[in-house]
């Protein structure tokens, strides 16, 4: 197996091999590291998608020994609408989406790529992108609060403090727990979780258990 290693918002990545113990040379090593890096993720095919800063994509395919690279387009309508990638998240079948900076999401099927996207009701940076035991997607923003996407109906559903239904609008982390709930962390306002449609707000004591 092979470890991916970069810091955010800084030029360069480094991939280190387990079995063998050494550093890699991979495709398009020399062009990557010149990049400023957002996200790294593997597809579980073999394919590395690195996102960055201004540049759009790169994909290492490892078995080929071979990169492409993806960036905006503005004489294709399939193509990316930004080239400052936020995340990525392979969703259950198999399809790509990709948070950028204020020009909402975008997909791809794996198997051929071409360039779908979702305008947000906030334009806000996508920051994150999970799927829930129902197969809706939330989008963490870091200003804008968070929404669903279902993807069935390709319909928005966003929540903000503005609205009353979280606790803040600016989302740090998100995660599924194994009981069909996703937590989410907030900058300044605690932890609140969402559940059947409703938010619960956590608040901080040093006498509350958790379960």
């Amino acid at each position: 197996s092979r470890i991916w290693l970069h810091v955010i918002h800084t030029k360069g990545i480094r991939c280190y091999d387990t079995t063998t113990r050494q550093w890699i040379v991979f495709p398009g090593h020399g062009e990557i590291n010149n990049e400023l890096i957002t996200y790294v993720l593997d597809e579980g095919d073999g394919n590395i998608w690195i996102g960055t800063e201004s540049r759009g994509i790169y994909i290492c395919d490892s078995k080929n020994n071979r990169v492409e690279k993806i960036s905006r387009d503005t004489d294709n309508p399939f193509s990316l609408p930004n080239n400052h990638i936020s995340c990525f998240y392979k969703d259950q079948s198999d399809i790509m989406w990709i948070g950028t900076s204020k020009l909402g999401v975008t997909y791809t099927n794996l198997h051929n790529i071409t360039f779908e996207t979702c305008q947000l009701p906030k334009q806000e940076d996508v920051n994150c992108i999970i799927e829930d035991e129902k197969g809706k997607l939330w989008l963490r923003f870091d200003g804008e609060g968070i929404a669903y996407y279902d993807k069935s109906q390709k319909r928005y559903t966003h929540f903000s403090k503005t609205e009353g239904s979280i606790p803040s609008d600016i989302i740090v982390c998100s995660y599924p727990d194994s009981k069909g709930r996703i937590w989410f962390g907030s900058y300044g306002n605690g932890v609140f979780y969402e559940q059947n449609g409703k938010f619960t707000t956590i608040q901080p004591s040093h006498e509350q258990k958790y379960s």
